[in-house]
């Protein structure tokens, strides 16, 4: 599924437009250079708060070029994850 582009509005926070754009319905979205230009970075939900997260790469070796990255992905919420967090609060 295709999911729109959120961007923020520009301040001199780093820390306020990434609220901007994870405290949203969308949950994350795309963080733009001061005059707009989009690819500064992401930024987006956890999930169930800060922690460490499992990222995995997928490589593909691209004719001419070598082996390069073609997909990252970052676990946020694994199975075990959620079933400690459902027995501890009585999910279950």
């Amino acid at each position: 599924m295709k999911q729109k582009i959120v961007t923020a509005p520009y301040t001199d926070s780093t820390y306020n437009k990434v609220c901007d754009i994870t405290l949203t319905d969308d949950q994350g979205g795309q963080l733009n250079y001061k005059m707009g230009q989009p690819e500064l970075g992401v930024a987006f939900n956890s999930g169930l708060g800060d922690g460490v997260y499992n990222v995995y790469a997928t490589y593909k070796d691209v004719e001419g070029w070598g082996k390069r990255i073609v997909k990252v992905e970052i676990e946020l919420l694994d199975d075990e994850y959620l079933e400690d967090i459902n027995e501890r609060f009585g999910m279950k």
